[in-house]
């Protein structure tokens, strides 16, 4: 008896406690407090906490733990806010132009007039009717963000790429809410189109950071018995006369992986090639 109740006391001291703030709270830690003390807990193995609502205590696993750190500690920028009733945002931050500046960085963006006409699109695709969506305006920011635009000519796909989804997920949301069959067909073949768009958008992406060019490797060429194949670029030009009397399909003008892939298929199977005019 006295040695499971050393034991349990054991297990209690090594699970290390995590209360959440008081609610109302005016503190605010930093991300980087928070990330050091998820850290330094993780150390000393599980952290038991409580349900902000019930009460009831609870013990965060390793993978929650991860998942928190891995969280909070992505790279943040200023989300932005709406001031009184004008209709205008603002970054939430303590300088305005520094909170412009990390959005604009984000973005792609290093032109402050660019910065206002990028802006202002978010801003429509986003929003309905005149009222302003902050959330919404926050979440095409975000978007645009995470295709990580490297110029300011990707910025502009990559808000089209934003604007497009959002306009799929409005009309989806229709679709969803159709009572008759011909407003069924009609809210399908916009979802399709924007899809479709959409699609189309990323490939277009994927061939401005590639050059346009796509590259293909081929690293193993089997030629079973039996068979032909030829690696390479081969050219159809004409020949001289001498060379035809000499040998019509020679090898001297094979490039070099097609002469390899002839050798090897004749000496793997033993074979001798024939040519034309000569015995084999």
């Amino acid at each position: 008896m006295n040695s499971d109740n050393r034991n349990s006391q054991q297990q209690k001291k090594s699970v290390a406690k995590l209360k959440p703030a008081p609610a109302g709270s005016e503190v605010k830690r930093s991300k980087e407090e928070i990330i050091g003390n998820i850290v330094a807990m993780m150390q000393k193995g599980p952290v038991e906490t409580e349900d902000e609502e019930s009460g009831e205590s609870f013990t965060l696993t390793v993978e929650e733990m991860d998942a928190v750190k891995d969280y909070l500690s992505s790279e943040q920028i200023p989300k932005f806010k709406k001031l009184g009733g004008f209709a205008a945002v603002y970054p939430d931050h303590p300088s305005k132009a520094v909170g412009q500046a990390l959005i604009a960085k984000a973005l792609g963006i290093t032109d402050e007039t660019f910065y206002a006409g990028a802006l202002k699109q978010l801003i429509n695709a986003s929003s309905e009717g005149n009222q302003i969506d902050v959330e919404g305006l926050n979440f095409a920011v975000s978007l645009v963000r995470s295709i990580e635009p490297r110029n300011q000519l990707e910025t502009m796909l990559a808000i089209q790429m934003a604007s497009v989804h959002l306009a799929s997920m409005k009309y989806m949301r229709k679709l969803n809410h159709t009572e008759t069959i011909p407003q069924l067909d009609l809210q399908e073949r916009v979802v399709n189109k924007l899809m479709r768009t959409f699609t189309s958008q990323m490939e277009a992406l994927r061939k401005h950071r590639n050059g346009g060019s796509q590259k293909v490797i081929v690293k193993h060429v089997h030629v079973h018995e039996g068979g032909q194949a030829i690696v390479g670029n081969v050219n159809h030009g004409g020949r001289s006369s001498k060379e035809g009397a000499t040998q019509s399909h020679g090898q001297d003008h094979l490039s070099l992986p097609v002469s390899a892939a002839v050798l090897s298929n004749v000496e793997e199977d033993e074979e001798e090639v024939p040519s034309p005019g000569r015995a084999r």
